[in-house]
């Protein structure tokens, strides 16, 4: 199976409490910032899991996936569902007229599948996510735990985390940890808190190179 890069975009269509259209010419307010950045580490990794706390599945759908394949000049957006449980019970499927993906995960193994490509579905036990690097065509690094994690069914743990700090005029937080890959070299695990409207905005993996593994970014949240 040979495929480059695949982002997941989660999108879950729903507005925000409080936002209501009247018809008229909206009018730009100054907002205070939910969270502070002087947060401390612990002081952030609470306020994220208790948004999801009690949260044990969900499904959204409307799910964007971009995948990029050898066979295809360009990358393809794919419209579909996802779905997930707790504790590693997780679904995506999607496709267009060109394309087709189904990623999943149960209690034993995870999977993939992306058409066009090779006609064959990729099968590997969750202990083994670290070794997909080695895959050839730079297989994204699925790895179950993590997805668990961005999706809001599995909590974080502070210690796992340091707090950067963006470039000036951002008003975002960062939540970075580094861990090693399977050949050695260091991955980035990134989630970014939007400190404005209070939730976090994007989860990304990225390698030693600075090239995004993965990438979901999630918007609308809902209560």
């Amino acid at each position: 199976m040979r495929f480059y890069r695949i982002i997941f975009f989660l999108i879950l269509q729903a507005a925000l409490a409080g936002c209501r259209s009247t018809g008229k010419t909206a009018v730009v307010h100054h907002v205070d910032p939910v969270l502070s950045n002087t947060l401390s580490c612990e002081e952030l990794v609470d306020y994220l899991n208790s948004q999801n706390k009690g949260l044990h599945g969900w499904r959204c759908m409307d799910t964007h996936v971009q995948v990029k394949t050898p066979e295809l000049p360009f990358a393809q957006v794919l419209k579909g569902e996802l779905a997930c449980s707790a504790p590693n019970n997780f679904r995506l499927t999607a496709d267009n007229f060109a394309g087709q993906a189904d990623f999943g995960s149960n209690e034993e193994l995870c999977w993939a599948y992306v058409k066009p490509g090779e006609p064959a579905v990729m099968t590997w036990r969750h202990e083994d996510s670290h070794l997909l690097e080695y895959v050839p065509g730079n297989f994204p690094r699925l790895d179950p735990e993590w997805l668990m994690v961005i999706l809001g069914i599995q909590p974080l743990n502070a210690q796992d985390f340091r707090i950067q700090k963006p470039p000036a005029g951002s008003r975002n937080l960062w939540l970075v940890s580094i861990e090693d890959s399977a050949s050695g070299h260091p991955l980035r695990r990134v989630i970014e808190v939007d400190t404005v409207r209070g939730f976090a905005r994007e989860h990304a993996l990225v390698d030693h190179n600075g090239h995004d593994l993965v990438r979901a970014q999630l918007a609308n949240y809902r209560t």
